[in-house]
């Protein structure tokens, strides 16, 4: 099995989850070669991949780091101040000797045996994926001109767990064309690359099952039982990540948990302020009086800039929020 990654610094918690899912859920990883798309993880950082890969009772699995320079991706629309998700593009040039490699997205909490998905036949596709839970239909986020005949496959897939016949992006320069079209026109590129590979790959798609890739792009109530991810792959989508605020909903619960279970029971990202702060003004004062109060004062003197990961978009996000639900007088409870 050749397996992929791709990872900042700030995806390193994600990353560690990822990694520990894999190794502990999966079969079929005796020999596996385990590569990461390293976009700044510093040396410490790399030594606790390594101690994650040695607890694994896989035997003979190699873990590379690949660095990339970053003036490739220049021009192309950044997602949260970062190119680095367009490191998958590059796939056939850093593994020349590789026709086939399963990719995996930093943020995704593994609960699946991938060892199926490798097994996945995919000689006459560009990729194996699952259909995406919010963009539904290409025409929904595609902008450039395709033609498609009544009755074509016009569905659209999650790049975010794949399992990639690069023999097939080379033959077809899939690459080449997927950068050109996102340093040329990165007003088009919604979703970043996603998109570009959409428009590319299209027609040319296996369909994986939704359970590899359950997209946590909308909330869950939090009662319900995280057991129902015990043995699916979990995505984090949205710009909250587990790991960089805290939430009690259920999907961040199960993310927690496993990182206990599979990483550390001491985790380091709950010891810093910007961690818990969102979670002060998104639940706790959620349903108060003060919530929205907050909120315009925090968007009129721009204050939110001194918390980490807040970004205007987001506070327009919670004032959205706030303004449909219900007038409280007093807090619930």
């Amino acid at each position: 099995m050749v397996l992929v990654f791709a990872a900042d610094a700030r995806y390193f918690y994600g990353l560690a989850v990822a990694l520990a899912g894999v190794l502990h859920n999966s079969s079929g990883l005796d020999h596996a070669c385990i590569h990461i798309v390293d976009g700044g993880l510093s040396p410490r950082q790399r030594n606790r991949f390594r101690r994650i890969v040695s607890r694994s009772p896989a035997r003979g699995i190699m873990l590379n780091y690949h660095v990339i320079d970053a003036a490739r991706f220049t021009g192309m629309r950044r997602m949260y101040r970062s190119a680095h998700c367009y490191a998958r593009l590059l796939l056939p040039e850093l593994l020349p000797d590789c026709d086939e490699v399963l990719y995996l997205d930093a943020d995704i909490c593994c609960g699946a045996d991938i060892h199926e998905i490798w097994r996945t036949d995919i000689s006459k596709a560009a990729a194996a994926a699952v259909r995406d839970t919010s963009v539904m239909d290409l025409r929904n986020d595609c902008s450039w001109p395709f033609s498609t005949a009544e009755g074509d496959d016009e569905r659209y897939f999650n790049s975010g767990v794949m399992k990639i016949n690069l023999a097939y992006w080379r033959q077809h320069d899939i690459s080449i064309r997927a950068l050109s079209l996102a340093i040329a026109e990165p007003e088009k590129c919604t979703f970043w690359d996603q998109t570009v590979l959409n428009f590319l790959l299209h027609g040319a798609i296996r369909w994986l099952p939704g359970g590899y890739n359950i997209q946590d792009c909308h909330e869950r109530p939090t009662e319900v039982d995280a057991a129902e991810f015990r043995y699916q792959n979990l995505h984090h989508v949205s710009i909250r990540k587990p790991w960089l605020q805290h939430s009690s909903r259920t999907t961040f619960r199960h993310w927690r948990s496993c990182y206990a279970a599979q990483v550390s029971r001491f985790p380091g990202y709950m010891y810093k302020v910007g961690y818990w702060l969102p979670y002060l003004g998104t639940e706790w004062l959620k349903g108060t009086v003060f919530h929205l109060p907050l909120i315009h004062v925090l968007l009129a003197t721009k204050l939110y800039r001194v918390i980490p990961y807040l970004t205007e978009a987001i506070m327009q996000e919670y004032l959205h929020a706030a303004l449909q639900r219900p007038k409280q007088t007093f807090r619930r409870g």
